[in-house]
């Protein structure tokens, strides 16, 4: 039996039967659905929503009835899931949102990591996986075999390459006073009272993750090995860890001149397609990433 999936801003998503054009299966969701992704193989469906949240849907045939459960939820994005890739062959989806951040989840790996990726200034409209297809050959290191390309409403494009030195980011912790020189945040009253000192804001260190003031985070890096393409804040204690190595870029972004809202490559031709919210629609040639994609 083949079939039609379907996601809506009515919260529902529905399977229709091909054949019959009848609705076979449905599953509702807590809010409404934004994109949609289906892996062939496998008949995972990956829903992505207005509250930022991933859901992975199956559905399997048993005894002629038609079944759908949740697998698992994803959740990373604070802000709307704009678009959703997948990579059938290393089962790794890549999600971008308005909230300015790219997410790659590997679903297939055993340790079930995600990378969040930062380079954009303004809302991520879409993204597709190139693995370069045939062209790959070309390439002897097999670690860039493939790119993530990411398009924003910023007007960028962003290659990003699938680099096996990435390292999830830490997890922000939460306290009431510094990491560092335990000073109080202003709605820890009671350390305030007894110190007598003004209360300050709580802010965190990219690369640790700690809660720190802003006296001991003065410093601002990049860190490309961590998704940080950018400068984010660094404190005291982790500033002078940084190496030369971990400021090496592991994208490349080009200005596409217009706010793009979709992206979409043809590998056989080495094309890649941009449509603008300014109603006009660029093709670019890509043909020297295929070739010697991270010089």
């Amino acid at each position: 039996m083949g079939w039609v999936v379907s996601a809506s801003k009515d919260r529902t998503v529905a399977w229709y039967s091909t054949n019959s054009g009848r609705r076979i299966c449905e599953h509702n969701l807590e809010h409404s659905a934004t994109c949609l992704e289906y892996d062939v193989g496998s008949h995972y469906v990956f829903v992505g929503d207005s509250s930022g949240r991933i859901t992975l849907l199956s559905i399997n045939q048993v005894n002629g009835q038609v079944m759908c459960r949740v697998i698992r939820e994803l959740r990373g994005h604070e802000q709307s899931v704009s678009f959703l890739a997948w990579d059938s062959v290393n089962s790794r989806l890549f999600s971008c949102s308005a909230d300015r951040s790219v997410i790659f989840w590997d679903i297939g790996g055993a340790k079930g990591s995600s990378f969040e990726l930062q380079g954009h200034s303004k809302e991520v409209s879409s993204i597709c996986w190139w693995s370069m297809g045939a062209s790959s050959a070309n390439v002897k290191d097999s670690k860039y075999k493939g790119l993530l390309i990411s398009g924003g409403l910023d007007g960028y494009l962003i290659f990003w390459f699938m680099d096996p030195s990435r390292v999830e980011s830490p997890n922000w912790s939460e306290s009431d006073i510094c990491h560092i020189c335990s000073g109080p945040f202003f709605w820890n009253v009671r350390k305030m009272w007894n110190n007598m000192s003004v209360g300050v804001r709580q802010h965190h260190c990219r690369r640790c993750g700690h809660a720190v003031c802003d006296k001991c985070s003065p410093y601002r890096s990049n860190l490309p090995c961590m998704g940080f393409e950018k400068d984010v804040r660094i404190c005291n204690q982790c500033f002078p860890l940084i190496t030369d190595s971990d400021r090496r870029s592991l994208a490349i972004s080009f200005d596409a001149r217009h706010p793009v809202t979709c992206i979409r490559v043809e590998e056989s031709l080495n094309l890649l397609l941009t449509v603008g919210k300014d109603r006009i629609i660029k093709v670019w040639d890509i043909k020297a990433f295929s070739s010697n994609p991270h010089s």
